[in-house]
């Protein structure tokens, strides 16, 4: 029987590769851990950058609530006021209102709880003025009432939401005013 000889059939791959390593070696292996470390510092920078948009995200959307649960109870006004001028004036008396970080209300009456740790990063400040809307032609209307704004300032100054709104006189304060 005839063998063929060893040299002329390669046992392994290509018979062009003789004498090269077939394993990874060690600038390949550092390649690859370096592009890794890359890849991982990257990912962990994305998840950082989303969590921190979140929590803004999250203070902006409180201090809105906040100011919309404050603007709620300014614009309750005095619903025993007599006339129209006292009606104005019990909402105008709320102008210049704050209500500091810590001491933020969950509703109008003093002995109400304080809101939750979440609702007390920021300030409320209360601008409460009379003012008047005119519709024109053709309609014509005139409408006096108070221009009511709440604004949620962070403890760094930066205004985190604003809350306006028109509050009309009730109509039947406004039926008996001269």
């Amino acid at each position: 029987m005839i063998r063929p000889s060893s040299n002329s059939i390669p046992r392994f791959g290509n018979p062009s590769h003789k004498g090269l390593s077939r394993g990874i070696s060690l600038l390949e292996s550092l390649i690859a851990v370096a592009l890794l470390v890359v890849v991982v510092t990257a990912v962990l920078a994305a998840m950082d950058a989303g969590r921190r948009s979140s929590d803004e995200g999250r203070r902006l959307t409180m201090s809105a609530l906040a100011a919309e649960m404050l603007l709620a109870r300014v614009a309750q006004g005095n619903d025993d006021a007599a006339d129209a001028a006292k009606w104005t004036k019990a909402l105008t008396e709320w102008n210049g209102h704050a209500e500091s970080s810590g001491a933020i209300r969950a509703g109008r009456h003093p002995l109400l709880p304080l809101l939750p740790v979440d609702y007390q990063d920021f300030n409320l400040h209360v601008l409460a003025e009379s003012d008047a809307h005119i519709i024109g032609p053709p309609l014509s209307v005139h409408i006096d009432g108070v221009r009511l704004e709440v604004q949620a300032v962070a403890t760094d100054g930066r205004s985190l939401a604003t809350v306006c709104r028109f509050v009309p006189i009730p109509q039947h304060l406004a039926e008996m005013t001269p």
